[in-house]
């Protein structure tokens, strides 16, 4: 909601002076209100008779120092790169923290209802709970391929059990996509951070694969005895 320029007006009949002002006379003392400051400030942003609209920060904006927070809390926890975390978030819901996809995932790292309840997370829209949750999930995904970055994030996409399957990036036009969207967002935040992936990780943790495997769009042969998995349906952020 925008709000409309404050312009000079006459004092409405029967209300005191002090009480326009904002004034209190307690203990013979004027203080200045909160109403005489609105008026004050407008009065001083006014530039050739135009009042100067401030600016409001978005929700997205004043989220974001909590985000950050608690992006660099769930990395050390997890022992995982903050650039990782943030790279998944961004193509995930674009730091919307009320984000809900039309098949229910939620929040910033959109865990679906089933995972975040495993993952202990009691409420999606918690700027922590879901990011402690969705990057403990990752850590999970990362140990359970070796420390294979490419394939631990295209089981956050499609599941494990598709990447287990296709012994690699499954075939899903979506996920496909996705994987290397991810790794893209990684490699240009540890370019701003000035980090490497080497010595952002754990000594104890494999080394992370990060030359993309080649990502093939063609569809399996028709011919093969194995069932083909129907691809994960579409993120699609929806505000709210």
């Amino acid at each position: 909601m925008i709000s409309k320029p404050i312009t000079p007006f006459a004092a409405p009949q029967k209300v005191e002076k002090s009480r326009l002002q904002g004034e209190s006379t307690s203990g013979g003392v004027k203080k200045e209100g909160s109403f005489a400051s609105i008026l004050k400030e407008a009065s001083s942003s006014r530039k050739n008779g135009v009042t100067e609209q401030p600016r409001y920060m978005t929700r997205k904006e004043q989220e974001r120092p909590e985000i950050d927070q608690a992006v660099q809390e769930a990395a050390a926890k997890y022992s995982l790169p903050p650039e990782l975390i943030g790279a998944v978030i961004q193509q995930e819901s674009n730091f919307n923290s009320r984000a809900i996809s039309p098949v229910g995932a939620e929040g910033l790292m959109q865990l679906m209802p089933a995972t975040a309840r495993e993952m202990g997370v009691k409420n999606s829209f918690d700027i922590r709970q879901n990011v402690d949750g969705g990057s403990r999930y990752l850590r999970q995904m990362m140990d359970r391929f070796d420390g294979d970055m490419p394939k631990a994030i295209a089981a956050y996409n499609a599941g494990p059990g598709a990447v287990e399957r296709a012994g690699g990036i499954p075939h899903f036009e979506e996920t496909q996509a996705y994987v290397p969207a991810v790794m893209k967002n990684f490699e240009t935040m540890l370019s701003q951070t000035g980090g490497t992936p080497k010595n952002l990780y754990a000594v104890n943790s494999p080394e992370p694969t990060l030359v993309m495997p080649e990502l093939s769009l063609k569809k399996k042969d028709s011919s093969s005895k194995e069932a083909e998995e129907p691809p994960p349906p579409p993120k699609i952020m929806t505000r709210v």
